[in-house]
């Protein structure tokens, strides 16, 4: 059994990967604290304070940790948004930067006039319950 020392292909192979893996290791943390961005700004937006147990400061770079039953995150990313009841009257145009959000639930809330289309740029979203509220316009089945 021989063994075989590496080629300088090989060698600059490892070196390559090497700085890929400190790169990527690096550019996670931005994406991390652009989902704490957003979400202070939603956040702010909807007028949302410690009253109803939310503080931007509960929402880290490192540890996404809002209260469980307003938000949901997952590796620093929020996924849900349930605000239920919250005195809500406009969607923010921006709710969508949270790019891997899938739920969002504004029912009970004062939302009115035609359907909020910044709910369109949700290119994750499965799941949006906006019941009771003040919507008009055609409904389309």
């Amino acid at each position: 059994m021989t063994k075989s020392t590496p080629t300088f292909i090989q060698f600059s192979f490892y070196i390559i990967f090497f700085y890929f893996l400190l790169l990527v290791s690096h550019a996670s943390p931005q994406l991390h604290h652009q989902e704490q961005a957003v979400l202070v700004n939603v956040m702010q937006y909807w007028q949302i304070s410690s009253s109803n147990g939310w503080s931007s400061a509960n929402c880290t770079p490192a540890d996404c940790s809002p209260p469980a039953d307003l938000i949901t995150c997952i590796n620093g990313s929020v996924t849900k948004v349930l605000l239920q009841n919250q005195g809500i009257a406009l969607v923010p145009p921006f709710i969508c930067d949270l790019k891997n959000l899938t739920v969002i639930d504004l029912s009970y809330n004062l939302i009115q006039g035609e359907f909020p289309t910044a709910f369109y740029n949700c290119s994750k979203l499965e799941y949006l319950d906006l019941q009771s509220n003040n919507l008009s316009g055609t409904q389309h089945r």
